[in-house]
Protein backbone atom coordinates (compact mmCIF):
# COMPACT_ATOMS: atom_id res chain seq x y z
CA UNK A 1 0.00 0.00 0.00
CA UNK A 2 1.61 3.24 -1.16
CA UNK A 3 1.34 6.59 0.62
CA UNK A 4 -1.21 7.63 -1.98
CA UNK A 5 -3.22 4.47 -1.24
CA UNK A 6 -3.07 5.29 2.49
CA UNK A 7 -4.41 8.79 1.76
CA UNK A 8 -7.26 7.31 -0.22
CA UNK A 9 -7.97 4.95 2.68
CA UNK A 10 -7.95 7.94 5.07
CA UNK A 11 -10.39 9.81 2.84
CA UNK A 12 -12.77 6.84 2.46
CA UNK A 13 -12.59 5.97 6.17
CA UNK A 14 -13.22 9.57 7.21
CA UNK A 15 -16.19 9.80 4.82
CA UNK A 16 -17.54 6.60 6.43
CA UNK A 17 -17.38 8.15 9.92
CA UNK A 18 -14.19 6.64 11.34
CA UNK A 19 -12.09 8.82 13.65
CA UNK A 20 -8.33 9.43 13.50
CA UNK A 21 -7.48 6.71 16.01
CA UNK A 22 -9.55 4.08 14.22
CA UNK A 23 -8.03 4.99 10.86
CA UNK A 24 -4.52 4.87 12.30
CA UNK A 25 -5.08 1.47 13.94
CA UNK A 26 -6.35 0.02 10.66
CA UNK A 27 -3.36 1.41 8.73
CA UNK A 28 -0.95 0.02 11.33
CA UNK A 29 -2.59 -3.40 10.97
CA UNK A 30 -1.82 -3.31 7.24
CA UNK A 31 1.43 -1.29 7.01
CA UNK A 32 3.02 -1.72 10.42
CA UNK A 33 5.78 0.85 11.00
CA UNK A 34 5.29 2.28 7.52
CA UNK A 35 1.78 3.48 8.32
CA UNK A 36 1.24 7.22 8.24
CA UNK A 37 1.42 8.88 11.66
CA UNK A 38 -1.60 10.09 13.60
CA UNK A 39 -0.56 13.71 13.04
CA UNK A 40 -0.33 13.12 9.28
CA UNK A 41 -3.77 11.48 9.29
CA UNK A 42 -5.15 14.49 11.19
CA UNK A 43 -3.58 16.86 8.66
CA UNK A 44 -5.17 15.00 5.75
CA UNK A 45 -8.59 14.96 7.45
CA UNK A 46 -8.37 18.74 8.00
CA UNK A 47 -7.50 19.10 4.32
CA UNK A 48 -10.52 16.98 3.35
CA UNK A 49 -12.79 18.95 5.71
CA UNK A 50 -11.65 22.14 3.97
CA UNK A 51 -13.11 20.74 0.76
CA UNK A 52 -9.99 19.30 -0.86
CA UNK A 53 -10.67 15.84 -2.21
CA UNK A 54 -7.43 15.38 -4.18
CA UNK A 55 -5.17 12.77 -2.58
CA UNK A 56 -2.05 13.50 -4.62
CA UNK A 57 0.71 15.70 -3.25
CA UNK A 58 0.71 19.19 -4.65
CA UNK A 59 3.80 20.35 -6.51
CA UNK A 60 6.29 22.04 -4.24
CA UNK A 61 8.59 24.89 -5.00
CA UNK A 62 12.24 24.76 -4.16
CA UNK A 63 15.25 22.79 -5.15
CA UNK A 64 14.65 19.85 -7.49
CA UNK A 65 15.01 16.45 -5.88
CA UNK A 66 17.62 15.31 -8.36
CA UNK A 67 20.52 17.64 -9.07
CA UNK A 68 22.57 15.06 -10.99
CA UNK A 69 20.90 14.29 -14.30
CA UNK A 70 22.29 12.90 -17.53
CA UNK A 71 21.87 16.34 -19.12
CA UNK A 72 23.90 18.02 -16.36
CA UNK A 73 26.60 15.34 -16.53
CA UNK A 74 26.89 15.91 -20.29
CA UNK A 75 27.02 19.70 -19.75
CA UNK A 76 29.85 19.34 -17.19
CA UNK A 77 31.72 17.00 -19.55
CA UNK A 78 31.38 19.51 -22.41
CA UNK A 79 32.56 22.41 -20.27
CA UNK A 80 35.58 20.48 -18.98
CA UNK A 81 36.44 19.29 -22.51
CA UNK A 82 36.40 22.88 -23.76
CA UNK A 83 38.38 24.20 -20.79
CA UNK A 84 40.29 21.61 -18.71
CA UNK A 85 41.26 24.35 -16.23
CA UNK A 86 37.70 25.47 -15.43
CA UNK A 87 37.07 25.69 -11.69
CA UNK A 88 34.33 23.90 -9.78
CA UNK A 89 32.89 27.32 -8.89
CA UNK A 90 32.64 28.23 -12.58
CA UNK A 91 31.13 24.82 -13.38
CA UNK A 92 28.58 25.19 -10.58
CA UNK A 93 27.57 28.63 -11.84
CA UNK A 94 27.32 27.46 -15.46
CA UNK A 95 25.35 24.27 -14.73
CA UNK A 96 23.26 25.66 -11.86
CA UNK A 97 24.06 23.08 -9.19
CA UNK A 98 26.24 23.06 -6.07
CA UNK A 99 30.02 22.65 -6.07
CA UNK A 100 29.54 19.44 -4.09
CA UNK A 101 27.38 17.98 -6.88
CA UNK A 102 29.92 19.19 -9.48
CA UNK A 103 32.69 17.35 -7.60
CA UNK A 104 30.49 14.26 -7.42
CA UNK A 105 29.95 14.36 -11.19
CA UNK A 106 33.64 14.94 -11.93
CA UNK A 107 34.87 12.12 -9.68
CA UNK A 108 32.09 9.54 -9.67
CA UNK A 109 30.38 9.97 -13.02
CA UNK A 110 33.21 11.18 -15.27
CA UNK A 111 36.11 9.55 -13.36
CA UNK A 112 38.19 12.71 -13.57
CA UNK A 113 40.94 13.45 -11.07
CA UNK A 114 42.49 16.78 -10.23
CA UNK A 115 46.13 17.00 -11.25
CA UNK A 116 48.60 18.68 -8.94
CA UNK A 117 50.84 21.55 -10.11
CA UNK A 118 53.87 19.28 -10.38
CA UNK A 119 52.01 16.47 -12.14
CA UNK A 120 52.72 16.86 -15.85
CA UNK A 121 51.17 14.13 -17.93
Amino acid sequence: MSRKDQRYFIFASWKNGRNVTQIHEELVNVKGEQALSISTIRRWIVTFKDGEEEIKDKARSGRPREAVTSEKIARVEDLVSNDPHISTIELANEVGISRERISYILHNKLSLQKKGKNNCS
